[in-house]
């Protein structure tokens, strides 16, 4: 599935994705000012509720102004690569596979809470993992970093073996984006941060907030994560690790 639109992309009450054993999606929305964002729920009000059930999904937006992510997903879901796809033609010319490029990750340039966040929760079960392989990057031009909050029921993985950084450092003399991870009570799964996250302060400004929440496993700190000032800056960011197992990092953790 390929949605790639100059404005917005948004679903309503009857709205529904699904390719749940392969099915790859693509959400994209190419306007650099104005309201531009994603809000696919598929009639939901969390991951519990919605009707959509995808296996992989990219989204990206390009705006100064509105150009959040929301997304919702019932079962696992990987953050991959998805587009390029499709080789119809249409009358005016337009081939699919060619105006719908292969895209990465999760991106936005808006900033801050609103016009650059990016919320993304999956799963109803233990079973339900979200795995990032592909790059969350939510820094802007100016402003604060665009925040990030990743919700799962079951594992949690910034995969190390690929390119599954979060990046929310913020833009000029301004913070980094707030990011919180959660694993729900659902059923015992890890948070595996296999790749850094980095919530830096732009060049003057204060570092972030990062939040690992495990209410059902382990915290593996696998990797940095960094919420350093920015040079002109005045305060470093805070993290935040709770798990209701072992807290523990490798040769690579770094805080």
């Amino acid at each position: 599935i390929q949605l790639q639109a100059s404005g917005s992309i948004t679903d309503n009450a009857t709205g529904k994705l699904v390719g749940d054993t392969n099915g790859k999606l693509l959400a994209k929305t190419t306007a650099t000012s104005g309201a531009a964002n994603i809000s696919l729920l598929g009639n939901g009000t969390n991951a519990a509720t919605t009707n959509n059930a995808m296996a992989s999904a990219v989204f990206a937006t390009a705006t100064t102004g509105n150009g959040s992510v929301k997304y919702y997903d019932s079962t696992d879901l990987t953050i991959g690569t998805v587009g390029g796809a499709g080789v119809l033609n249409t009358p005016a010319g337009v081939t699919a596979g060619t105006a719908v490029v292969s895209t990465s990750g999760v991106s936005t340039l808006g900033g801050g809470t609103t016009n650059g966040a990016v919320t993304i929760a999956v799963g109803t079960t233990n079973a339900h993992a979200l795995t990032v392989d592909q790059a969350i990057l939510t820094t802007p031009t100016s402003g604060a970093g665009g925040t990030v909050i990743l919700e799962s029921s079951g594992a949690i993985t910034l995969t190390a073996g690929n390119s599954g950084t979060i990046t929310t450092t913020g833009g000029g003399a301004n913070a980094g984006g707030e990011v919180f991870i959660h694993h729900t009570s659902a059923g015992a799964a890890d948070i595996t941060l296999g790749k850094a996250i980095t919530a830096k302060g732009g060049s003057g400004g204060n570092g972030a907030v990062v939040t690992v929440l495990n209410d059902s496993g382990n915290i593996l700190v696998n990797h940095t994560i960094d919420v350093s000032l920015g040079v002109a800056g005045t305060t470093d960011g805070t993290i935040q690790l709770q798990a209701s197992g072992s807290i523990t990092d490798n040769a690579t953790g770094k805080l």
